[in-house]
Parts: C-alpha cells; structure tokens; sequence
C-alpha cells in the first residue's frame, strides 16, 4: 500500500495534520527557490517542484510519523505572497502526542526563519 501524500482527499482516511501560513515578499515567484527533485536540504528531501508555485520537502528524520513541508508562492496584487504549510501523518498515540507538543515552537519559529532565509537567499 502507498503511503499518505499531502495530496490525498479527506476522505481518504487517516489523520493528517497541518499548519499553514502566508506573508508578502519582496522577490518573484521564480526566484524563491531553484531545487530539484532529490535535492536534500538539510535533513528534508525535495519531493516535488512546480516551478514558481510550489516545492515540497519530505522529512528524512526518525519521526513517529510522516512530515512534509510544502511551500508556495502566487503573485496576489502585484506582488509575491509566500505560503508555507508544515502536513505530519502521525503513527500512534506517541505521532500525536509529537504533533501537539511541538504546536507552540512551530508557530512561534519556523515561518519567519524560512520566509527570512528563502528571501535572503533569492
């Protein structure tokens, strides 16, 4: 059997959990990111690439479930707004137990660190 996608419908079955946001930056969509499927960044693996839209990135930590993160960018009233949404399939009671102590430090940290280096660095 395949493993949940953060593409699959609702009805599919199985929990997925995720946190989303999006803010306005001052680059163009195509020059957020130039990544290539198979490309590790640290300890996540590019999964897929829509060039100017979209990047998925696949945790290859030991996790007690599954985590993506998935980031986009569209041109919103002349400018590029930047999406970032963090998708966790738990395993278990100790993925959901992972998934909800982690809440505070994810939305505390982890959207303005990556908005800050994606921009920086295009």
């Amino acid at each position: 059997p395949s493993d949940p996608l953060p593409t699959d419908p609702d009805w599919a079955g199985g929990v997925l959990y995720a946190d989303e946001w999006s803010r306005a930056v001052p680059a163009p969509p195509a020059a957020l990111w130039r990544l290539r499927v198979g490309d590790t960044l640290g300890s996540w693996r590019v999964e897929e690439v829509v060039p100017g839209r979209l990047l998925r990135l696949r945790a290859e930590t030991r996790l007690p479930g599954q985590a993506w993160l998935e980031l986009t960018c569209r041109e919103e009233h002349g400018r590029t707004v930047y999406g970032q949404r963090a998708i966790f399939h738990p395993r278990g009671l100790l993925g959901h137990l992972y998934w909800w102590t982690r809440t505070p430090f994810r939305r505390r940290r982890v959207p303005g660190d990556v908005v800050r280096r994606l921009t920086r660095a295009s």
